[in-house]
């Protein structure tokens, strides 16, 4: 693929077709132009790129089982689609992506976009395992997190708990790590609970993202 610099009015736009220029180039997982330029935005405070992989581009297992998982649009999402469960108890979703799209020298956080339902149910009081590793590494960093916490009278909360996003949709950190200058290696993103193997339900998935971490 080509770009003809000459069809951008502005230097963002510019900047931004050669990011998913190279993000073609790279063989990213993230899918096809448009895909890609849905998951693509530029923190405003420092000018630094954020991704967010979406939930088509995840490893979800049993994901193409309708009985536990269906593919649904919402118009509130930006992508076309989002993952809707039904009910597992086997829970892991996963995904990676290229370090080399991303800014360098950046502490990246990532981050599980989710709204629940009705239907929810199973994640009040159980843990859920979290890792975001930079493949290779030795050692892989975890955590444990709940994804709502309905209980009155809660113990001290095991992990971070989700916040409301500006776009309507929940998020919750799910771990950082450093992108260094040069870094072509593979960051994996994992959110698991296969221990309790109660049933869960009511979750709807957009996606992961990755963001320079702000620290508070």
């Amino acid at each position: 693929m080509e770009i003809d610099w000459g069809n951008f009015s502005t230097i963002k736009e510019m900047m931004t077709a050669k990011w998913i220029y190279d993000c073609g180039r790279l063989r990213t997982s993230a899918g096809n132009l448009d895909s890609l330029s849905r998951s693509f935005a530029v923190d405003k405070q420092s000018g630094k790129k954020c991704f967010m992989l979406p939930a088509r581009q995840l490893g979800i297992a049993w994901g193409g089982t309708p009985r536990y998982w269906t593919w649904i649009s919402l118009p509130e999402s930006r992508f076309l689609e989002v993952a809707h469960l039904v009910k597992v108890c086997w829970f892991d979703i996963g995904g990676r992506l290229n370090t080399q799209i991303l800014s360098p020298e950046t502490n990246y956080a990532a981050y599980f976009v989710f709204k629940t339902t009705e239907q929810n149910e199973g994640f009040e009081y159980t843990p859920m395992k979290a890792s975001v590793t930079l493949v290779g590494d030795i050692e892989d960093k975890t955590i444990y997190l709940k994804l709502q916490t309905n209980r009155e009278e809660d113990d001290a909360p095991l992990g971070p708990l989700p916040r409301r996003r500006k776009d309507g949709w929940m998020e919750i950190e799910l771990g950082e790590f450093f992108n260094e200058r040069d870094n072509d290696r593979e960051v994996e993103i994992k959110l698991m609970e296969t221990e309790h193997l109660n049933w869960k339900s009511g979750l709807i998935v957009e996606g992961i993202e990755l963001r320079p971490k702000v620290d508070a």
